[in-house]
């Protein structure tokens, strides 16, 4: 949520934000790694209901980002 919630802030912002959240402290890479395996996850999912196609598309995309 803390990504959807501030898109346009950077890894470094975000990692302050996260800390003024949780009062727990997160590395940019931290946050990079979390991102990368929600990212994963969510195609996987998407894999399960989608056409082959699509989700190969899919990924693609989100991995141009």
């Amino acid at each position: 949520l803390l990504r959807l919630e501030n898109p346009d802030m950077t890894l470094n912002e975000l990692a302050d934000k996260y800390l003024e959240t949780t009062g727990h402290t997160i590395s940019k890479s931290g946050l990079h790694h979390r991102f990368k395996k929600i990212k994963e996850a969510t195609i996987e999912e998407l894999g399960e209901i989608l056409p082959q196609q699509v989700a190969e598309d899919l990924y693609r995309v989100l991995h141009e980002q």
